[in-house]
């Protein structure tokens, strides 16, 4: 899944990790405010993965995930990561 690709390669993550670990890892680099402003990477993957592990079929659920995705990521010229471990 992207989101995980994703924080693995900011954060240096390694081996067998719960999404809620690796948002863990991701929330420090954030800008302070960045989830004041927007959802988190870990709130959209924790309820992505819920669906798949319920084996449920959500449209609805992958557009809200895509839409608050792409507003996570179209918001980075303004709020870059305070720093990476990698």
């Amino acid at each position: 899944m992207f989101i995980e690709q994703y924080i693995r390669r900011v954060t240096g993550a390694e081996g067998k990790k719960r999404g809620e670990e690796l948002g863990d890892l991701y929330r420090p680099l954030l800008q302070v405010d960045f989830p004041t402003s927007f959802k988190s990477l870990a709130k959209i993957y924790e309820e992505l993965s819920e669906r798949l592990h319920l084996g449920e079929d959500s449209i609805e659920q992958y557009e809200k995930s895509e839409m608050e995705i792409k507003r996570h990521f179209n918001n980075w010229p303004c709020c870059r990561l305070r720093h990476s471990p990698k």
